[in-house]
């Protein structure tokens, strides 16, 4: 094992990146998926204001200024259709018994936007969200989380490409950095465990990680073919 010195010349630049997986929970949970309460309550003082709400298609608000156009099935938004809530996040595509259910996208007011296959009002299979600031996410969920393979881009042009499960970086997985490197391993959590870091000139570390720092049995490569 090298010393201190040359762990740090292998990593310089590098473990920052690879610690990104401390704040993954955060980025990966930017959008906090709809799950709207669509069924028709007359507490909430909701009027059909235009066509079949019952068995057709029609428009439907409520006192709180939340609106639905789009097909009822048995008093219940069923088929395709358009549900705005009251702070103007809006989902469009499928419904069916008064939950989103099917192909459909929500346009988030902040200007987020989750796009795929919703089950009972959670994407759920394959689907899509970017993010304000940029960022993309593009792979499989399950119940509303990422869970599967994935792939993440960061807006700077970092990219993970991987598996995730409940929204973090988790088991195989490759992480790519737009200034060069890449580590490629495994993530527990959003954090590298172990695997094999390079950095952008060839360098490499390859071993045991623990909070994104070298911990454990481990061997460092230079490209020079010092180790």
């Amino acid at each position: 094992m090298a010393n201190a010195a040359c762990t740090e010349k292998v990593c310089a630049g590098g473990v920052e990146n690879i610690n990104r997986g401390k704040s993954m929970k955060m980025k990966l949970s930017l959008l906090c998926l709809l799950v709207l309460t669509l069924f028709m309550n007359t507490n909430l003082l909701a009027d059909c204001i235009e066509g079949d709400c019952k068995d057709g298609s029609g428009k439907y608000t409520w006192k709180n200024v939340a609106h639905y156009e789009g097909d009822f099935k048995a008093g219940a938004m069923s088929g395709k259709g358009s549900y705005t809530d009251e702070n103007g996040d809006q989902y469009i595509g499928d419904f069916k018994n008064g939950k989103l259910n099917g192909s459909g996208k929500v346009i988030y007011k902040s200007g987020d936007v989750a796009e795929g296959n919703y089950v009972n009002s959670l994407l759920d299979g394959e689907g899509s969200i970017v993010s304000k600031n940029g960022d993309k996410f593009k792979g499989l969920f399950k119940k509303g989380k990422k869970t599967g393979q994935g792939e993440f881009l960061f807006v700077k042009g970092d990219l993970y490409t991987g598996m995730f499960k409940d929204d973090f970086f988790e088991g195989e997985g490759v992480l790519r950095y737009s200034a060069g490197g890449s580590f490629q391993g495994t993530f527990v959590k959003g954090k590298p465990t172990k695997g094999t870091y390079t950095d952008a000139e060839g360098n490499q570390y390859a071993g045991d990680l623990k909070s994104g720092k070298l911990n454990g049995p481990g061997k460092i490569t230079f490209v020079r073919g010092a180790k």
